[in-house]
């Protein structure tokens, strides 16, 4: 749910790969009311606040993301408790059937030769992870994951990748890596 009337601004701030701040993310809440969002069912209202949860506040560390979370509630008429449950605490149903991965609130194309990985340890936190990094897919979004060697970032694309039979291939980066490492460069013939 985009506004249409005028707001290219703001949705354009959400898929530049720009990070809005909190105050874009509260201004969206309040542009997204003026569609009669709190007149919609809660379960469509959980679904805005999770996209713009993921969209807005996607890099913010636990708490103020959870006191961006609980203002964008208050806006949208969701109980604040449902809200911190349904960004923070649920665990996304993650299944596999009949040519389609469902990973949360996402459907992917799956291919026929995609076999599972059976040896990956879906908690609570790596669903999570991974439905966000699947609405990414679906929209074609670049993802970024960070984090300290060790910590399944690889492996939850691995398996992400496997649910859908994508190709799959790893890049390591560090600190080091340039442009050069992945896009290739011309070097002195001598």
């Amino acid at each position: 749910i985009l506004p249409t009337n005028g707001n290219a601004d703001l949705v354009m701030s959400l898929y530049t790969g720009l990070s809005p701040s909190p105050h874009e993310l509260i201004k969206l809440a309040h542009r997204m009311d003026a569609f009669r969002l709190v007149d919609a069912a809660e379960e469509t209202r959980l679904m805005v606040l999770k996209e713009a949860a993921d969209c807005l506040a996607g890099g913010l560390r636990d708490e103020p993301r959870r006191s961006v979370v609980s203002r964008i509630s208050d806006i949208l008429a969701i109980p604040t408790d449902a809200a911190i449950n349904a960004v923070f605490e649920e665990k996304p149903i993650i299944s596999t059937q009949d040519g389609v991965a469902q990973i949360g609130r996402v459907r992917l194309p799956r291919s026929a030769e995609a076999t599972p990985k059976s040896s990956f340890v879906m908690t609570r936190l790596a669903a999570q992870v991974m439905e966000r990094v699947a609405v990414c897919v679906k929209r074609n979004e670049p993802v970024l994951l960070v984090g300290e060697t060790g910590t399944g970032k690889t492996t939850l694309i691995q398996h992400l990748a496997s649910l859908v039979g994508a190709p799959f291939m790893a890049v390591n980066m560090s600190q080091q890596s340039e442009a050069g490492d992945l896009l290739g460069g011309f070097r002195p013939y001598a």
